[in-house]
This record gives structure tokens, sequence and C-alpha cells, in this order.
């Protein structure tokens, strides 16, 4: 497989005629799951970092994974392209379907990951505020009603008819939320992990649920909510406050925590299916109080 990915990247110009070495990496529980990803880091000859990164998956039946995964980056760049942004994200260069094997080639990220300072949080909060602006000024649809988009984002997920059903019933027992949002494509799995930082720039990396979720202040509250346990509640007001302003939302503080469920529930519902098939009702509402505090 080596030999052919390196063909078809010379092939393509990704690289000249140098020396080419190739670093197979997968997470230790790679394998569990059809769509389980492969990397191959490419590395020029005389160079110790990577400049190319090959994306594969263990099935070609989870080729759609992999190829919404190229597209969404794809399209990320088109709404970035010749602006203060356009590196914000790695740039997706080139997918490979012939109907057996799948596989995509992108850029590798600047820089090295880091334990955030509380300087370094606001400022990249700050730094993703204005691209999610810059989203807005390229696109302007809106989500008119939040629990109806929730709602049919967990009809159209991955979830046993069960589990919707459930979080369906949960979600008709909350307080309406009457909020019209401009709909901004999220990164799904904003965390430190998955920032690189290279002369205070930051550059985001694993895109695989990028446009999945349209939900305005989603990336914020997670990449606060995860990394945080002392003051994250009046970090997260600090900081959703400051992006709804910036995109032009008046939110009320009731508003912030009906959001803040919605954004709990729709990281679940996309990110990790397999722990609400799990609970129950009681257990859910206790899960949301106890993270929460709601």
């Amino acid at each position: 497989m080596i030999q052919h990915i390196e063909k078809i990247i010379r092939d393509k110009g990704l690289c000249g005629d140098e020396k080419l070495s190739f670093l197979k990496y997968a997470t230790p529980a790679s394998g569990r799951h059809l769509d389980d990803k492969v990397l191959f880091f490419v590395f020029r000859d005389t160079e110790s970092t990577p400049f190319l990164c090959i994306k594969t998956i263990r099935s070609y039946y989870a080729h759609d994974v992999l190829v919404h995964n190229f597209f969404s980056l794809k399209k990320v760049h088109t709404l970035t392209k010749c602006g203060p942004y356009e590196d914000l994200f790695v740039e997706a260069l080139f997918l490979y379907d012939d109907g057996e094997f799948v596989w995509s080639v992108e850029r590798v990220g600047k820089g090295k990951r880091m334990r955030f300072t509380p300087a370094m949080v606001k400022d990249f909060v700050s730094t993703y505020t204005h691209f999610q602006k810059s989203i807005i000024d390229e696109e302007k649809p809106r989500i008119e009603d939040v629990c109806e988009y929730v709602k049919n984002t967990i009809e159209t997920s991955k979830l046993s008819p069960k589990s919707k059903e459930m979080v369906t019933h949960f979600l008709q027992e909350l307080p309406s939320l009457p909020l019209a949002v401009p709909a901004i494509m999220q990164h799904g799995d904003l965390s430190q992990d998955n920032i690189l930082v290279s002369q205070k720039q930051f550059h985001v990396i694993d895109c695989d649920y990028t446009d999945l979720i349209y939900l305005p202040g989603f990336d914020i509250f997670h990449f606060i909510y995860r990394h945080h346990t002392t003051g994250v509640n009046t970090l997260l007001e600090e900081s959703l406050s400051h992006y709804f302003e910036i995109i032009g939302v008046n939110i009320s503080k009731e508003q912030y925590k009906q959001l803040y469920v919605m954004y709990y529930l729709l990281d679940r519902v996309v990110r990790k299916p397999h722990e609400l098939e799990k609970q129950t009702p009681h257990t859910l509402v206790l899960e949301l109080k106890t993270h929460l505090g709601i």
C-alpha cells in the first residue's frame, strides 16, 4: 500500500524526487470499529518533521467517514482562503477512492501540543470567536429554533431507535428555547489535544467531526468545559458572552443554561452515541445535574 500511495502523491506533484519515509500511527483503541483511522506521516529524507499526513480507515465499508472528513476540510479552506484564518485548519489536498481503497492527503499542522495557560485560553477563544464571525460573513443561514435543530440532529444520528426516543422525550420536558441563531459550522471535537501552537499561532487538527454540528458556541463550550474544573462556569459565561456579542446574538441567562444542555447532548449524540445507549432518562438527568449543575 505504501508504494501505491507514494506513486500517487508523486504523480499529483505533492512532493519532488526526494526520498520519502513513512511512519504509521494508530491509537491503542484503533481496530474496534470499522471507521477507526490509520495515519501515515510522510517525511522527506533530510527532515525530522513530516510534511504530509495520509489518512485511511480499517474497512472500505466505512469510507463515507473519510470522504466526509476530506470535503469538510475543503469547505473550511474555501471559507478561509486568503483571509486571516487560512492557516487555522490544516489543508486537505487529495482524496483517493477506487471503490476498494480510500485514503486522503492533508498538510501536516504546524507546531506542537502545549498545556494552555489562562492567557493562551483567552487568546485562542478570541481567535476562534472571530474565525466563527468570518464564517457568518461568508454564509448567512439561520437555525430558527434551537430545540428543533437538536431534535433533527438526534433523528438523523446513529443512535438506536430506543435511545432516540429517550433523548427526544427528555428534550420535550425542557422549557422551550425560542431562539434564532446563525448556523455556523463547528469543529465538533475542539480540545487542547487537537490544537497545535507555533510562534503564538494556533492550528486546529483532527477534524473528523467537522461539519456535523452547526449550533454556534458548541466548540467554545467544549473547549473550555473539557479542560477546566475550577471557575469553569465563570470562564464559560465570559467566553460565550463575548462570542455571542461578536456574532450578533443576544442570549439571556436562562437561554445560556438551556444551550449548555443542548451542547452537552449534541456531544453525546454525535461523538459518543455509545454512552447514551447505556443510559435511562433518570441517569441522563443526574449526569446533567452533576456535570452542568443544572
